[in-house]
């Protein structure tokens, strides 16, 4: 098993949901926002390239040894500049926007520094970028387990826990399990 070190991890500090006609076909698109200065290597990439043409940007999905409350979104640039960003979600309370990214395979990705919200930051640099790499590891797996736990602390029997985790993941994916595939 290869280990990797994981670069230039950032954080989601919003996020949102977009639709537009032109973009991801037409279909909901997750955007995120991620800290970052104008002088940020990012933020100067944006700037160069406000859409990512497919094959300019490598993903892959990560979890770190011993961290099962974070995934990350490990984002490879080679045009017009090489960068590597890497995007940490929170798996308790950002799971949906995982799920999101997963099925639209796109995210849309704004720097801190054009905006605090994505309505701000709209006509500012960002990137709609494809992802094309498939399901974190274990994801299913470890998402539920997740969503247990939380119903286990609100008071559920683990036979309970597992069947409203499974409930809650059922009702939760249907916007994104809808979406006609591109």
């Amino acid at each position: 098993m290869k280990v990797e070190t994981l670069v230039n991890v950032r954080p989601v500090i919003a996020d949102g949901l977009m639709l537009h006609p032109d973009w991801n076909g037409g279909r909901v698109l997750p955007c995120l926002i991620i800290p970052a200065e104008e002088t940020d290597p990012f933020a100067q990439l944006c700037k160069l390239q406000p859409q990512v043409p497919p094959g300019d940007v490598e993903s892959a999905w990560a979890w770190r040894v011993l961290d099962a409350g974070h995934v990350y979104l490990k984002l490879n640039f080679e045009r017009p500049v090489p960068n590597n960003v890497t995007v940490q979600f929170d798996v308790r309370r950002q799971w949906g926007l995982v799920s999101g990214i997963l099925a639209t395979r796109a995210v849309y990705l704004q720097p801190s520094c054009f905006g605090s919200k994505i309505s701000e930051g709209f006509f500012n640099p960002a990137l709609l970028i494809e992802v094309t790499a498939g399901a974190p590891p274990g994801w299913d797996w470890r998402l539920r387990q997740q969503l247990s736990k939380k119903f286990r602390r609100e008071g559920h029997s683990r036979d309970a826990a597992r069947i409203a985790a499974d409930d809650y993941l059922r009702r939760a994916q249907e916007p994104w399990n809808s979406i006609p595939e591109p």
